[in-house]
């Protein structure tokens, strides 16, 4: 099979790559994702970050339409790749600092959603999802949180960082007046 061609993206450094089940996203040190038809081997969308230049970190698809972008700005931007001209469906802007990891929890783990967690260099690990809010405060770690990543069939996710731990959370949902609530508790 041939190489795709990422020239492309000019003279920014491609520095995330995330396989979706029809395309393959990559983000770059200018701000920009580009999503690439692996069967055709071409560009077939691309959009720039909001506020201006910032750099791609990470990528994570939901599924085969839906993708987190992690970005310098502290913030995560959720897009739908069919509708990329519309910009972002959704912005998580909670972090203090560069987002460094994004990956969502496989279908089924949980019974009706899929739950993004991040990891920031604010060393903090958070969890996402449209009805839900954080049950207290972050999860911490004592320095930056430089990668996340469910277990594929448990509700619980791991996370490094530059304090040199792997630490393992046991994540539960429950329904509060208010919405869902997650409750994070290491493992």
């Amino acid at each position: 099979m041939p190489k795709l061609n990422f020239r492309d993206h000019g003279g920014a450094r491609v520095q995330a790559l995330s396989w979706g089940s029809k395309h393959i996203a990559t983000g770059c040190s200018d701000g920009s994702v580009r999503l690439w038809d692996v069967e055709e081997r071409e560009c077939v969308g691309q959009v720039a970050l909001p506020g201006g230049l910032q750099e791609v970190v990470d990528l994570a698809w939901k599924d085969e339409h839906c993708f987190a972008v992690a970005a310098e700005s502290c913030s995560i931007f959720l897009y739908d790749a069919r509708n990329l001209a519309d910009g972002p469906v959704k912005t998580y802007p909670q972090h203090k600092a560069s987002v460094k990891s994004v990956a969502f929890s496989a279908p089924g783990v949980f019974a009706d959603t899929q739950v993004l967690a991040s990891g920031s260099d604010d060393c903090t690990v958070r969890l996402w999802e449209s009805n839900a809010t954080h049950d207290g405060e972050p999860s911490r770690h004592t320095d930056a949180a430089t990668a996340v990543a469910w277990h594929p069939t448990e509700p619980r996710f791991f996370s490094v960082g530059w304090d040199r731990k792997l630490y393992s959370w046991a994540v539960s949902i429950s329904e509060e007046s208010a919405g869902k609530q997650f409750t994070v508790v290491p493992r």
